[in-house]
């Protein structure tokens, strides 16, 4: 117990460490003077021991070559009256303005005999004040991991510069976007063996831990503000928000998603390529599509406001979509369909009943439209769990929604999504990509499951019902080492199932007895009812059931296939069954971290 008690203590210390959290976006001296050894949290005696850092790699790393050029590259808008003096600027003085419709870019050049030289100091006669720079795999294990990420991540979500990898220079920047791709990387199963940190270590870390270490490393060096290129910073951060499920707290990936954006429109990248970083314009326009990408996902999965709105776009989305590589395409078309559907779940949508997107294109059409027919099957597959858990969320059905034209059609659009997507990752096994929206597909496809079970009243439906809620508890089970939260939701359905079988045993076995006595045979006779509900409100308080493969191993499902108009969810007390179908099945998507509507 003490050794798992430390990852948590030690995040709750990061926590307060980093409190203003990524502080690139925000005002800050271009040289930043050395720290007091004993002021800095970083170089406390736990985190020296358990993170030992090689005395000879000090001089190795240098600060970020062009950190020069982009020191204070930023977007000022005609509201700021800021703009108005940068816009007439003399560009020896002040550097250059560029001028837009709605705005000025401004970069202050400096000069390059000017360096940081007390940061660079910094750095270098101390490094143990920056031994989280030190958090790196082993080579040949990072070497694995990497092309883990390019054969993965990469392809459906290009974010990171590769360019900057294969420096030959070893840079802050550097060294924070191989810890970010280690972070993604390590999700997959196969990269078990490459989770290691420390040139010297050969222990491997279980993900959680392995996580939890990279992502404390990565935001104290972007709470220091090490990095001094936001368009760096952004690709950083928008991995560290989509893994940053292994945290206690929850809101943290939606605050990283946040920081994301705001460093994107710190530098105006929402308009267009900013003047000043012309030298890679196609990895700009990547960028921003990715940065878009992770804020319809982070309103999914958190349920939060959008924060990139078409309206304040200068660029045209069709047209940067449309210059990406077939696999990256395909995704954000399907994100695209996310940012449609989410406006069913706005507050402004005061819908009483069943409401369906009915024009849902086909998930082979926009195959064919993204030309990504030559794509490989493992990647397809697992994009294709986005759009499966997008078509289930394309009917929201409200509680107690009962008549409706659309309800029909909602229950069999999402039923047949649900069951493709448990299908699907039982096909492909680890061989998909470890993405952050598998588990959550397989999270909705758990919802689907456990409503169906919850209103069938044929035995036949309900047994059914019950195989595939069990089937997705065992999927989420399987992802919960890497994606943590989602085994708040099996932990949850499987009680239900538990209490499942068991009210169907001793409802049965009452019968089977009064049958023999020559009683009347009804599921709900008198002081059964009261007993069960007893026992199950009882059990439902456990907060940490028995795996399922133990609960029920000497279960017959036929059992569920016994009286006609039986009915398992009566004998369930009325108190915890409201809680269970709000999380469970309730109208809402199940954001990982917030169960409540959509803002």
């Amino acid at each position: 117990m003490a050794e798992e008690a430390s990852p948590t203590r030690q995040e709750d210390e990061d926590d307060d460490e980093v409190a203003e959290s990524i502080c690139v976006a925000s005002s800050m001296p271009a040289v930043r003077s050395p720290w007091p050894q004993a002021a800095n949290p970083a170089a406390s005696p736990p985190d020296r021991a358990e993170h030992p850092t090689p005395q000879n790699s000090s001089p190795e790393l240098k600060v970020d070559e062009d950190s020069n050029q982009h020191n204070d590259d930023r977007f000022v808008g005609d509201l700021n009256p800021e703009g108005a003096f940068l816009a007439d600027s003399p560009g020896a003085s002040r550097g250059y303005a560029e001028s837009n419709s709605v705005g000025v870019w401004y970069s202050r050049k400096s000069n390059k005999n000017n360096l940081t030289t007390e940061l660079a100091s910094a750095v270098s006669e101390d490094h143990a004040e920056h031994q989280f720079l030190a958090v790196l795999p082993r080579k040949e294990h990072y070497d694995q991991l990497k092309k883990i990420y390019l054969r993965d991540v990469h392809r459906i979500l290009p974010v990171m510069n590769v360019n900057i990898l294969e420096k030959p220079t070893s840079t802050i920047s550097q060294v924070l976007c191989k810890q970010a791709v280690c972070l993604a990387a390590g999700s997959n199963p196969i990269a078990k063996p490459y989770l290691t940190l420390g040139e010297d270590s050969s222990v491997v870390l279980g993900y959680p831990e392995f996580a939890l270490r990279l992502s404390s490393a990565i935001r104290k060096a972007l709470g220091l503000g090490l990095v001094k290129d936001r368009v760096q910073a952004v690709a950083i951060l928008v991995i560290l928000s989509l893994y940053t499920h292994f945290s206690q707290d929850r809101h943290l990936s939606a605050e990283l998603a946040a920081q994301a954006v705001s460093n994107a429109q710190t530098v105006g990248l929402h308009l267009q390529n900013p003047p000043a970083r012309s030298e890679d314009p196609a990895y700009l326009t990547r960028l921003f599509c990715c940065v878009w990408a992770m804020d319809q996902l982070n309103a999914a999965f958190h349920g939060r406001p959008v924060m990139m709105h078409e309206r304040d776009l200068g660029r045209d989305m069709e047209a940067c979509i449309a210059e990406q590589d077939s696999c990256f395409r395909l995704f954000l078309e399907i994100v695209v369909l996310l940012g449609c559907i989410i406006d069913l779940y706005r507050p402004a949508a005061k819908n009483t009943g069943c409401v369906v997107m009915e024009d849902l294109p086909s998930f082979d059409s926009l195959v064919e439209r993204a030309q990504a027919l030559g794509v490989e099957s493992r990647l397809l597959a697992s994009i294709e769990l986005l759009y499966h858990g997008i078509a289930i969320l394309s009917c929201r059905i409200p509680v107690g929604s009962t008549r409706s034209e659309h309800l029909s059609l909602a229950h069999t659009r999402q039923s047949l999504s649900a069951i493709k997507i448990t299908t699907i990752v039982d096909h492909f096994s680890s061989s998909l990509a470890h993405m952050t929206f598998v588990p959550y597909a397989v999270s909705l496809s758990l919802r689907v499951a456990y409503r169906e079970l919850r209103s069938s009243k044929i035995p036949m439906l309900t047994a059914r019902s019950r195989r595939q809620l069990q089937s997705t508890c065992k999927i989420l089970r399987e992802l919960g080492g890497m994606f943590r939260s989602a085994l708040v939701m099996v932990d949850l359905a499987e009680q239900v199932i538990q209490e499942i079988d068991q009210v169907c045993s001793n409802a049965l076995n009452e019968q089977a007895g009064n049958t023999s006595t020559g009683a009347p045979t009804t599921p709900r006779q008198e002081g059964v009812a009261a007993s069960l509900g007893s026992e199950i409100g009882n059990n439902l308080e456990v907060v940490n059931p028995l795996p399922h493969s133990e609960a029920v191993a000497g279960f017959d499902a036929s059992l569920l296939e016994g009286p006609a108009g039986f009915d398992v969810f009566e004998f369930f007390d009325p108190g915890d069954l409201n809680a269970i179908d709000a999380i469970l099945g309730g109208h809402a998507a199940p954001g990982f971290g917030h169960l409540g509507p959509f803002p």
